[in-house]
């Protein structure tokens, strides 16, 4: 039975390998083979790679979680969410947006975590259980009201064995008022509790939306991460990119208890009113998820946010120092567009030519890049595609 499964796996590769159209050549000389890996991922809001190597991503129109081989790309659906239309307008509907793996989801814990809007303006964060085929045994594990239907809700676990949790607000006063958690990151244990060492715990209210409050001052942040604790560079450093009015995109470096001025602060600063922080770096790209790329394997990313974009242009590169400002800017431009977007820091990622969105991306061990778009058009398809540093396809 070896030899036919060999000869079926041969086949699944060269099928997806043949999908590529065409090469990237960066200014260092390096080149990356942009190959599909799935064309069926629905409307992609979240991926993430676990350490179990598969992709994880979230259909935030059907409530499917997805889970992707990341070589032949055959996707299972592990989970479908209740995000029910309400039933006096079908027209208005939940979401499912973010996913995060428990660290240790290989080594006894696989917890999987996903957040959603429901009918009824409910922000839901709920826990399940891997068990090798399905999600299984869901708790929700943090609920609240009050929070738009289409907020772009984001994940990450970070070192310290808690879990922040974007939340946008859009064009109101809420990222101000600590009585809410719109237009902040609010952080929480694994159970869903408050942090303790969150700026503004209160032992008497526990459960009060500012004891959850890590940062304040968003309009709608759709990209968390956070560099490695092992890396040589930024270690455990927060990033977020927020998604601004038309304009005045930002890439904020997360510090606890700050305020990041929505809706005083708009535009590319170096001096912030007291209390408030000025953003890395301004753009005017509709920036989503983003990854931090910390491997030596594209030379060119070494430690560099690789920033999705939603208005089709591509992938944004912004390259880091050794203390964790954004480097490729100029302050002299626009201050809503500071950023320098050369022939290697804005790289298409359509395969024929086509305009599509960059929902997010995720970086493997290995140095590869997995990126989840969505044409939207007459197409509608999302799919996931990645630029292979490697002259050969990877066969297993």
């Amino acid at each position: 039975m070896a030899r036919p499964i060999l000869i079926l796996i041969s086949l699944i590769c060269v099928a997806v390998s043949s999908y590529a159209q065409r090469t990237i050549t960066l200014p260092k000389g390096t080149e990356l083979n942009l190959r599909l890996l799935a064309d069926n991922v629905g409307y992609p809001a979240s991926m993430t790679q676990g350490n179990d190597g598969y992709l994880w991503l979230t259909d935030r129109v059907s409530g499917n979680v997805l889970r992707v081989h990341p070589i032949t790309g055959v996707t299972t659906t592990v989970l479908t969410v209740d995000i029910s239309v309400s039933p006096s307008d079908p027209n208005v509907r939940g979401g499912l947006y973010g996913i995060a793996l428990h660290p240790s989801f290989t080594t006894g814990t696989p917890i999987v975590f996903v957040t959603s809007t429901r009918v009824g303006d409910t922000l839901v964060v709920e826990r399940y259980r891997f068990d090798g085929e399905k999600l299984i045994e869901p708790r929700r594990i943090f609920a609240t009201g009050g929070v738009p239907l289409s907020q772009g809700l984001t994940l990450e676990t970070l070192a310290d064995n808690t879990l922040l949790v974007s939340v946008g607000s859009y064009d109101n006063l809420d990222p101000n008022k600590m009585e809410n958690v719109n237009g902040k990151v609010i952080r929480m244990t694994f159970e869903g509790e408050a942090v303790p060492s969150n700026p503004h715990f209160s032992e008497t209210f526990p459960k009060s939306a500012g004891s959850y409050i890590y940062t304040s001052g968003h309009r709608n942040p759709l990209g968390l991460v956070q560099v490695p604790p092992t890396s040589s560079v930024n270690a455990g450093v927060i990033y977020s990119t927020e998604m601004g009015p038309l304009s005045f995109d930002e890439v904020n470096r997360l510090e606890a208890g700050s305020n990041y001025g929505w809706l005083n602060i708009a535009g590319y600063c170096t001096s912030a009113p007291q209390g408030m922080k000025c953003p890395l770096a301004t753009m005017n790209q509709a920036p989503s998820g983003m990854a931090y790329y910390g491997s030596n394997a594209i030379p060119d990313w070494t430690n560099s946010l690789l920033i999705g974009t939603l208005r089709g242009r591509g992938l944004v590169v912004a390259n880091l120092n050794e203390g964790g400002l954004v480097t490729n800017i100029d302050a002299t431009r626009p201050s809503d567009d500071v950023m320098t977007l050369d022939e290697g820091q804005l790289i298409d990622l359509s395969l024929e030519g086509e305009t599509e969105r960059i929902m997010d991306v995720t970086v493997a061990q290995d140095g590869r890049v997995y990126a989840a778009l969505y044409e939207s058009g007459d197409a509608k398809r999302g799919r996931i595609v990645y630029p292979d540093p490697s002259p050969d396809f990877f066969v297993p």
